[in-house]
């Protein structure tokens, strides 16, 4: 994602402060490229070119109550917090099911590894979007994967510049919206389909499947 892969940024979240009004996205301002490679050198991998290229203009999110995003409310990490989040879960590390594959052969039956990065998370949820590192025979290096509960990882994109193209093709179509989140679940804006359901992982395979 070079200056093309902006372009795509500036328009989704072009669309995002039209449906929500408001005066800016809760958005750091983007890093250092020392900051990245120091993160690099952490993780121990190379993170993918347009997602370097995104947390140069936006680092993340500088809360996870104004906006979240799908599936399941996840909030976008700062490259700092996504070095602290991948040390604080190598704790849980369980390679059991690591020579086992979803049917595609995609993603591998394991959650906490080294080789998967987590980018953006629902922290009530402990639910976490993944940079892949491990994936499947079939499957991609730097592919997103995203863990629906403690035992099931599921492809979400390829890359990461097809997650923001998801997101725009889905508002821009209408089958997904930014809304206002209903009474007692925040005060914030999360995404809804357009017939105004709540897209975990099911609704979202479902619209991603119509477009």
């Amino acid at each position: 994602m070079t200056g093309s892969g902006n372009l795509l940024v500036n328009e989704l979240f072009g669309i995002i402060v039209r449906q929500t009004k408001l005066d800016h996205l809760p958005f750091n301002p983007g890093c250092s490229p020392e900051a990245i490679e120091n993160a690099e050198n952490s993780l121990g991998v190379h993170l993918p070119e347009d997602y370097k290229t995104f947390l140069s203009s936006h680092d993340g999110q500088s809360d996870p109550y104004t906006l979240t995003f799908p599936p399941d409310q996840i909030a976008f990490l700062s490259i700092a917090d996504v070095v602290t989040l991948w040390q604080e879960l190598q704790q849980y590390r369980d390679d059991m099911g690591y020579e086992q594959s979803d049917p595609e052969g995609r993603v591998r039956n394991v959650l906490y590894h080294p080789g998967r990065i987590p980018i953006a998370h629902n922290e009530s949820g402990v639910a976490y979007l993944f940079l892949d590192y491990i994936p499947g025979p079939k499957g991609k290096q730097g592919q997103l994967i995203f863990n629906v509960n403690e035992a099931d990882v599921v492809l979400v994109s390829e890359n990461f510049s097809g997650l923001l193209r998801d997101y725009m093709v889905l508002l821009q179509s209408g089958k997904m919206i930014v809304k206002k989140q209903p009474a007692g679940h925040g005060e914030g804006y999360w995404f809804e389909s357009g017939k105004g359901e709540y897209i975990d992982w099911k609704v979202y395979k479902q619209l991603l499947a119509t477009v």
